[in-house]
């Protein structure tokens, strides 16, 4: 301020009340004050739009659409300079059109860095202020690739960068999956969809979170600390595409830390199509998108039944190649047991026919023998027989002879 100038707010200031007046006050009005101001600050106020740069603060929303929020300026943890800022309703919805809303919101946020476009303005009751009329979004990419960097090279520096991939192993077939994501996002509609058309009986336990915004961390903080008391076999976290600004969220360090001490799996599937977020460089495995995570949960059982598909084919040949020989000599002693029963019963018979004439042969030698035995015994019978009737009759003629000189006597 010029010394001209100094000297008539001093000159206004030192006015005095005439004597006699009691309605008069002591010292100037603060109106009066600020009209002088004004005239003082003229040619600010008058002055086009300008660019500044700082740190939000003190962020505060009005139920008219209106945002207010102080630009401050720190250095060694310490407020050099600050200044209330005002962005009027019809301005947020021009910028909101602009920037889109994820951006808008992420560059409006209590300690982002954030680059405006404001004029000075004095308002009797307000004060002093600056009225936003445009938002420099590089301002806070900036800022936060920045912040990532340092992030990253403390994860690095701790040794935690695939320490969740070292600690944890994902099993063949996970079958009880827990999901971190928002329901309302097209991103958590693109997963369930791709699990749902594939078939296979993946239990989907759901934690819902917030993936955008202030309240990120401690959203996703508590579904991990969720899923893990549910005992799951492997963690998804997903979130959809956007621009550089809306998935800087994905950048926590909590979360990160977090994701690195766990003994489940963790995979991210978070919209980056060129970068890889913090959170991305702690899971055990990341993706472009949350359909591309789903896709590779889906490919796992679809590989696996592809090998059991191949494992049958190869069994059946390898079971046709052994069994052949098998199945051929099976035949042959079929074929052989169904001719058996004629051979034997052949043989047998013919056995049987050559026993019976062999047993008519010594039957009848037998009979012959016997026949002969038994005619000599009846002739030697009959010899005898005959001597003994010879004897006898001798023996009566001896004694009728003796018998008839007894009776002559």
């Amino acid at each position: 301020m010029s010394d001209g100038r100094q000297q008539e707010l001093g000159d206004a200031s030192r006015e005095a009340p005439r004597q006699g007046d009691d309605t008069s006050p002591l010292h100037p009005r603060v109106s009066m004050v600020l009209r002088r101001l004004q005239g003082l600050l003229e040619p600010a106020l008058a002055a086009p739009p300008f660019w500044l740069q700082g740190e939000v603060g003190s962020l505060r929303r009005a139920n008219n659409g209106a945002v207010y929020f102080d630009i401050v300026e720190v250095r060694r943890g310490k407020v050099q300079a600050k200044l209330r800022c005002q962005l009027w309703a019809d301005t947020r919805q021009r910028l909101r059109a602009a920037l889109g809303d994820e951006d808008l919101d992420t560059a409006l946020q209590d300690g982002a860095e954030i680059g405006i476009r404001a004029r000075v303005k004095l308002h009797p009751v307000h004060g002093l202020s600056l009225e936003v009329a445009d938002i420099n979004p590089h301002v806070t990419l900036g800022a936060l690739e920045a912040r990532r960097r340092k992030i990253i090279e403390r994860l690095r520096a701790a040794g935690l960068m695939g320490e969740n991939a070292r600690r944890s192993k994902v099993p063949l077939l996970p079958r009880r999956v827990g999901l971190v994501a928002s329901v309302d996002t097209a991103g958590y509609a693109d997963f369930v969809q791709t699990l749902e058309a594939s078939g296979y009986g993946i239990e989907l336990l759901l934690a819902d979170a917030r993936v955008q915004g202030h309240e990120v961390e401690g959203s996703i903080l508590r579904a991990l600390t969720c899923l893990t008391r549910l005992r799951v076999e492997l963690i998804v976290l997903i979130r959809g595409g956007g621009s550089r600004l809306d998935l800087a969220a994905m950048d926590s360090e909590g979360v990160a830390r977090r994701i690195a001490h766990l003994d489940i799996p963790v995979w991210t599937g978070i919209g980056h199509e060129i970068d890889q977020s913090v959170l991305d460089l702690v899971a055990a495995q990341s993706f472009k998108t949350p359909t591309a995570v789903a896709e590779a949960l889906v490919g796992r059982y679809e590989a696996q039944g592809e090998w059991l598909r191949t494992a049958e084919a190869r069994l059946r040949t390898q079971t046709s190649l052994r069994l052949g020989p098998l199945r051929e000599r099976l035949e042959e002693h079929q074929r052989r047991l169904r001719l058996a029963p004629g051979h034997a019963l052949a043989t047998a018979r013919a056995r049987a026919e050559s026993c019976g004439r062999m047993l008519q042969q010594r039957v009848a030698t037998l009979l012959a023998e016997q026949r002969g035995e038994l005619g000599q015994q009846h002739a030697l019978l009959s010899s005898r027989a005959r001597g003994a009737v010879k004897l006898a009759r001798l023996t009566n003629e001896n004694r009728q002879k003796s018998l008839l000189k007894t009776v002559a006597r």
